[in-house]
């Protein structure tokens, strides 16, 4: 996740917010009024995962009455198609294996229109 950190850091220098649990991501979100556009989550984190963060921000979003509610990007090891129906579930949008590319990543930001202002 370093490395893709430091990838998607270039590509939205000003706009990059991390957590290291899914815990202090749900945090993040409560605590901007703006919300997020994006959200790369990893679904195998500790503390809370990625599944159980995304539900909880999807949750803030409906009761914020969010109009544009965050895309969440999971990007996970978890492939099974019992994870990907649980991560929709839950509320994920684009669900990405591992392993996946920069290419993939910057093919995924393209196509979403993810770039700094």
């Amino acid at each position: 996740m370093a490395l893709l950190k430091k990838f998607v850091n270039r590509k939205l220098p000003q706009v990059l917010h991390t957590a290291v649990n899914g815990k202090i991501a749900v945090e993040r979100v409560q605590q901007t009024t703006e919300g997020y556009h994006y959200i790369f989550m990893d679904m195998s984190m500790p503390v809370m995962d990625g599944f159980e963060a995304t539900q909880a921000i999807r949750s803030i979003e409906r009761n914020r009455g969010t109009t544009h509610p965050a895309t969440i990007i999971a990007l996970t090891g978890l492939g099974s198609s019992e994870h990907l129906a649980k991560a929709f579930a839950a509320g994920i949008n684009v669900f990405l294996t591992k392993p996946f590319s920069f290419n993939d990543i910057a093919r995924l930001m393209d196509e979403r229109n993810i770039h700094a202002n």
